[in-house]
């Protein structure tokens, strides 16, 4: 699924209803803050995450539970540190 470049703040619906289909997801440039991907840890498909160029001050955590997320691409943010919890992302 690609959204890159929409301008979004919140995650559209067409995604969140589409949860168990999205292996890949492509966000970058848009305005997304951590309250948007809370409902990522429920895309048990989900292997790509990319959400580069956000306003993402902190890590968002709530990556650490997505079970099968493989590629994780977060550059162009506001993160100043990762969590000290990171080991949890085995892939």
């Amino acid at each position: 699924m690609d959204i890159t470049g929409s301008g979004l703040h919140i995650m559209p619906e067409v995604i969140l209803q589409s949860s168990h289909l999205v292996e890949e997801l492509f966000a970058d440039q848009n305005k997304l803050q951590d309250s948007a991907l809370k409902s990522l840890r429920e895309f048990k498909k989900l292997r790509v995450v990319r959400i580069a160029e956000n306003q993402f001050k902190k890590f968002p955590e709530q990556l650490l539970d997505v079970q099968n997320l493989s590629v994780l691409e977060i550059s162009k943010n506001d993160i100043e540190r990762l969590p000290d919890n990171i080991y949890k992302m085995e892939k």
